[in-house]
């Protein structure tokens, strides 16, 4: 399964629990590969629905993976320290880029694990640019999205 995938799995189980009561199936992921059943005598037209449920979750990964942002580890040491503060942040996914690794999530709940993890171990442990990008303060100064300075 791809980050973008397990990060909509985690961090939108409402929207993918109303899309399945909604279209009457039930979402199964086997070998990377998301398929809709229908679900035992709920309506005729299953196939119908099954289909307009894939539609429906589609929609959703794309708007996820459209606003996923990322925030790579400085120094591959931290990495560890990072997976075990990520358990309190259930909306953010590890991404393992060959050499380079990375948190993904969307922006709010990204900034608030990267200030929170940076916080408990007391450094920086993730890249400043990439902390400017999700509008973290970097030296005291904080940038929300569209570039502004907020002091």
């Amino acid at each position: 399964m791809d980050a973008i995938l397990k990060l909509v799995v985690f961090a939108q189980k409402d929207e993918i629990a109303k899309i399945e009561s909604r279209f009457g199936v039930k979402f199964d992921d086997k070998n990377g590969k998301v398929r809709a059943k229908a679900k035992p005598g709920m309506y005729k037209h299953t196939i119908t629905l099954e289909s307009h449920a894939l539609r429906a979750l589609l929609c959703l990964y794309q708007r996820v993976a459209t606003s996923v942002m990322s925030c790579s580890v400085l120094n591959p040491n931290l990495v560890s320290i990072v997976e075990g503060r990520l358990s309190g942040h259930p909306r953010i996914v590890p991404d393992p880029q060959g050499d380079q690794w990375r948190i993904i999530g969307l922006p709010d709940k990204l900034r608030q694990a990267v200030e929170e993890i940076e916080k408990k171990i007391g450094k920086p442990v993730f890249k400043d640019e990439d902390k400017e990008r999700i509008g973290c303060s970097v030296g005291g100064v904080t940038e929300d999205y569209s570039g502004c300075v907020v002091l």
